[in-house]
């Protein structure tokens, strides 16, 4: 299906799991929920090809990355960053650029906060920036300003894992799909409860192939969902650790939006734009929603390697 060269790391007390792949400057890609490493097979081989040694790590508590810990002090963004940090020891590295989608967005924002000294520059794809607020906010508190983010509700919940476990093979159907491929089977949020085993003949999309649906499955049914699932409740975490980080991202960056990203949309950037990443550049995919790097892979690649390219360039390095 994908022949690439996969790694274990004995690092900050977990065994993670990467691929990497070529020569060059590094390029960390870091996926999101409930993506893996597997979420970039569309960008590594055209990485690697343009001069970049790419590598592309399963984050703490997702696929091949052991032990799946249920603390949920575990995952908060000081703890991940610090495994990224710990990979680039491991590799002998000093520097990287590090590029997210959806929870991975987050994560290298948050390198570039943490330990900006390893970060040569930072992409997101969907996921904008945000500095810590001056007062806490729950979830509770971010539906009243945002309802799409109702699901969450059902992620916090102790009922999610088994669900999601026991229905591996629809929730997958029903989140891999095109933007403009309609489909009456949907995730509803009701009374916070998604009821995943009522939805019945969940076809798969063209947007993922069989051998690549059975890829997910396989790996979740190893690994479950509950290790997972703490990337959604470190909330207050987060917020007690970022309290004396910097406010803005001073280093290189680049911002991708999609058009029909219904979680993460495009105006949800207005507010790094007012000086929080001064020197970023913005591209925008129209006809794309939250697997962008999947379903215009062609237009991403092309962002992607001019973008490092130039900043690479300009940089000397």
């Amino acid at each position: 299906m994908y022949e690439f060269n996969h790694y274990q790391a004995n690092i900050n007390g977990i065994n993670m799991h990467f691929v990497k792949e070529g020569e060059g400057h590094p390029v960390v890609l870091v996926h999101g929920w409930p993506d893996l490493w597997f979420g970039w097979r569309k960008q590594i081989r055209p990485l690697q090809l343009s001069g970049y040694q790419v590598i592309v790590p399963d984050l703490r508590g997702f696929g091949q990355t052991t032990p799946y810990s249920t603390d949920v002090n575990d995952y908060g963004w000081k703890t991940i960053t610090a495994d990224l940090d710990a990979l680039l020891n491991y590799l002998n590295i000093s520097q990287a650029v590090f590029i997210g989608h959806d929870w991975g967005g987050m994560v290298v924002w948050r390198m570039g906060l943490y330990y900006p000294n390893r970060v040569t520059a930072i992409g997101s794809l969907l996921t904008p920036f945000y500095p810590r607020r001056p007062i806490y906010m729950s979830l509770e508190d971010m539906v009243k300003i945002n309802r799409v983010l109702a699901y969450q509700y059902y992620f916090n919940s102790d009922e999610a894992a088994n669900n999601l476990y026991n229905n591996i093979d629809t929730f997958f159907k029903l989140i891999y799909r095109r933007w403009d491929h309609t489909n009456n089977n949907t995730l509803r949020v009701r009374d916070n409860h998604i009821d995943i085993a009522s939805l019945d003949n969940v076809e798969r999309d063209d947007l993922i192939s069989e051998s690549e649906l059975n890829y997910y499955i396989t790996q979740y049914k190893h690994s479950g969902f509950e290790s997972n699932l703490n990337y959604y409740r470190t909330t207050r975490i987060n917020w007690e650790d970022e309290e004396n980080l910097p406010k803005t991202i001073q280093h290189p960056a680049l911002m991708v939006t999609a058009g029909k990203d219904k979680v993460l949309p495009p105006s949800m950037t207005t507010l790094m734009k007012k000086g929080l990443v001064p020197d970023c550049e913005y591209y925008h995919i129209e006809h794309a929603a939250h697997w962008v790097q999947v379903e215009q892979p062609v237009m991403v690649n092309k962002i992607l390697i001019s973008w490092l390219n130039s900043i690479l360039l300009n940089s000397k390095l």
